[in-house]
């Protein structure tokens, strides 16, 4: 997967803590990378922030750069003719993160993974590089276009806690 720095626009909690928005299991995150902005999907948001309350932190993690890699779960693909590269937000979205996907394989593998045997992994660029998982009896080729529908997810490559300032933890309370 490729590595990018990005800056972080917005945060909007997903799954709370049994009804406790202060509470967030995994939130969506609004990134820009290279003028491009996004909403991904980050599942392990506990893993850097298991028992602070969220209005603590969120907002001042705004504006600040972090790295990351993106992944894309891929539900629907298709080959296309059209020699294009976008991220479309899926309309009447349930969450900020699902997304149409143009873009052109840049790069193919076999799943490292032998329970996924009957898959590859690839490199999409949509303007961005993303790595999907594809079935290979869909048989794509590398340099081929195509169209995918599914969920972006982005994943910390270092610690979130870490952009926030010393005297920032220390106002961070923990509720019970």
């Amino acid at each position: 997967m490729e590595e990018y720095n990005a800056k972080i626009l917005e945060i909007l909690p997903g799954t709370i803590n049994e009804g406790d928005a202060e509470h967030i299991i995994d939130a969506y995150v609004k990134f820009k990378i290279n003028n491009i902005q996004f909403w991904a999907f980050v599942y392990s948001w506990t893993k850097y922030f298991p028992y602070l309350k969220a209005s603590d932190y969120l907002h001042k993690l705004i504006n600040k750069k972090t790295r990351i890699k993106l992944k894309f779960l891929n539900l629907k693909n298709q080959k296309i003719e059209k020699k294009e590269k976008k991220l479309i937000p899926v309309e009447n979205q349930k969450k900020p993160c699902d997304y149409e996907l143009l873009g052109q394989i840049t790069k193919k593998w076999e799943h490292p993974d032998p329970a996924y045997k009957n898959y590859e992994e690839i490199v999409l660029d949509f303007g961005i590089l993303i790595t999907t998982k594809i079935h290979k009896k869909d048989g794509f080729k590398v340099g081929e276009y195509t169209k995918m529908n599914g969920r972006l997810d982005a994943f910390f490559l270092e610690d979130p806690t870490k952009l926030l300032d010393l005297e920032d933890k220390k106002e961070w309370t923990h509720s019970t």
